[in-house]
């Protein structure tokens, strides 16, 4: 018996195995594949190739297909000589480290492993992160001040929204929030992030109401509204420095968009979804 894993990075594999010179196994597996053989009787030879490694931040925004249900963060590592905060861990002045109970399952490249707030990657560049959070709620500040966050997707089955949670993430570029919520998103739930790009809401998000929500974001150049109302009780976008040129707010060709005019200081609204 033996186990072959993908190295980090890839997520799939061609096996061939052969005995005695006889083929006796040839196909494709995923990430991981445990290999049992019966009445070995003469040399064995076990041939596991890896493609190419897909390119994750083209599906930075897309659920992941066997776990759809996991909320899904990419980080953008350039040291590895010390472990990566994927949570906050508390190493950051005014940062509490959040509480791992609260993390069910976590997936890195595709191997699922025991849930921690920090990893040890052994190569730079990008890695997936899939998080299974406890009654799919994300809690107050589980990514305040990670400072290699560089992409979330949250998706559907997730039912609640809190304060600080994705703020002050110095490489975080883009950001989906597809929750099902009853309220709209509060305080602080992202600001100061001098790297977003690009925000989208789901059709379930009813809108922002508070202060400092996508505040102090000077690269922003993409917001998308999926549902047909939104909500805003107060000009949340902003803040200081503000992108030079504006931003694109994308909206369908039913929304009404006297709901939002004036909420979005120097925005262009657009119906192209």
């Amino acid at each position: 018996s033996t186990t072959l894993t993908c190295t980090s990075g890839y997520t799939n594999m061609h096996i061939r195995i052969t005995q005695g010179g006889s083929l006796l196994h040839e196909g494709d597996s995923g990430a991981t594949e445990p290999i049992t053989l019966q009445r070995v009787t003469s040399d064995l030879v076990i041939t596991a190739v890896a493609p190419i490694p897909r390119d994750i931040t083209a599906e930075w925004d897309v659920a992941d297909s066997t776990h759809p249900t996991y909320v899904k963060m990419i980080y953008d590592v350039a040291d590895t000589s010390v472990a990566t905060p994927l949570l906050a861990d508390g190493s950051q002045t005014g940062q509490t480290a959040f509480n791992i109970s609260y993390v069910s399952d976590m997936m890195i490249d595709g191997v699922q492993v025991t849930p921690a707030l920090t990893h040890q990657f052994s190569e730079t560049g990008k890695h997936e992160v899939l998080v299974l959070f406890a009654d799919n709620q994300i809690r107050s500040s589980v990514c305040y001040k990670v400072q290699d966050l560089w992409s979330v997707m949250i998706p559907s089955n997730y039912v609640n929204t809190n304060a600080s949670c994705f703020k002050s993430c110095p490489k975080l570029a883009k950001a989906y929030f597809n929750q099902t919520l009853s309220n709209a998103v509060a305080n602080n739930f992202v600001d100061k992030g001098t790297k977003l790009e690009v925000v989208k809401f789901g059709a379930g998000v009813p809108g922002l109401n508070g202060a400092n929500i996508l505040a102090n974001i000077p690269a922003l150049t993409d917001i998308y509204i999926e549902g047909s109302t939104f909500s805003m009780t107060d000009t949340n976008i902003g803040g200081e420095a503000v992108k030079s040129g504006g931003y694109v707010v994308h909206v369908s060709s039913s929304f009404d968009q006297s709901a939002i005019a004036g909420k979005f200081p120097d925005g262009t609204i657009t119906a192209d979804l």
